[in-house]
């Protein structure tokens, strides 16, 4: 068997990760196929069965697709060696919680200020909450942070593990960094420029963590505080949606 040309694994890895995000990105974005939950299931359960199969249709494209090319590209690794382990003992594993603490609260915190602002000045939420629903139960509360985390596993294990790992070894830290955190903020472009520009931020220093700890633990809990806290602060502070238990409360600032 001719060999693989040098480097031509990382280009097939690049790609495969780059045509897995396309794939995902424009199926979730399109409106028919949003639509078309919402015909078959009504508005209120088409948009939680949406958002489920937005964070199941990353999480196959993101957590399957790339795991498997990944795997296949470069014989002999295993999931570890993408950095989807729990920390070693020792300074790996307390650096891991002092990370993921010290990056966990200060984002959740900032998120429910910001949404707390944004509420109060009658602000706009963005596409925020990501279940789209007026009323909310607690199974919604559960499937909002169940999926969100599902996903970001995902997500975190091709960014932070197989676009990261391999990239260290072959081209070194600093340039794999470099393409990382280019990659990563250029997929947050469509949600604006603040999170492009978070993005930046972000990435870079979960790079550094993941690869003092040896493991993507950090990076995913810290995206996943993240993600939920925002989604869940967005639906506490928006007007127009509110909690549904016995009977309804009203939404809004409270």
């Amino acid at each position: 068997m001719t060999p693989m040309p040098a480097g031509f694994d990382i280009f097939l890895l690049l790609l495969t990760c780059i045509v897995s995000f396309l794939a995902y990105w424009f199926t979730i974005e399109s409106r028919t196929v949003r639509e078309g939950f919402e015909r078959r299931r009504g508005s209120e359960s088409g948009a939680l069965w949406f958002f489920v199969f937005n964070k199941l249709w990353g999480t196959f494209w993101f957590g399957i697709v790339c795991t498997v090319a990944a795997l296949l590209l470069f014989p002999g690794s295993g999931l570890a060696d993408f950095g989807f382990r729990f920390p070693a003992p020792g300074r790996p594993a307390r650096l891991t919680l002092l990370w993921t603490v010290s990056l966990s609260v200060p984002l959740a915190a900032a998120n429910f200020f910001r949404n707390r602002k944004t509420g109060l000045k009658g602000g706009d939420f963005g596409r925020y909450p990501e279940i789209r629903k007026m009323e909310w139960s607690y199974s919604d509360l559960a499937s909002d942070a169940g999926f969100w985390c599902l996903y970001l596993l995902a997500y975190e294990l091709m960014f932070r593990g197989i676009l990261f790992f391999p990239l260290v070894e072959r081209l070194g830290l600093w340039p794999a960094i470099g393409v990382n955190i280019a990659l990563y903020s250029a997929v947050h472009v469509p949600k604006g420029a603040g999170e492009a520009i978070g993005a930046l931020a972000l990435g870079f220093a979960l790079c550094l963590i993941t690869v003092s700890t040896g493991s993507v633990a950090t990076a995913f809990v810290v995206h996943a505080a993240l993600a939920v806290s925002n989604d869940l602060f967005a639906f506490r502070f928006r007007p127009d949606m509110r909690f549904r238990t016995g009977s309804a409360k009203s939404g809004g600032i409270r």
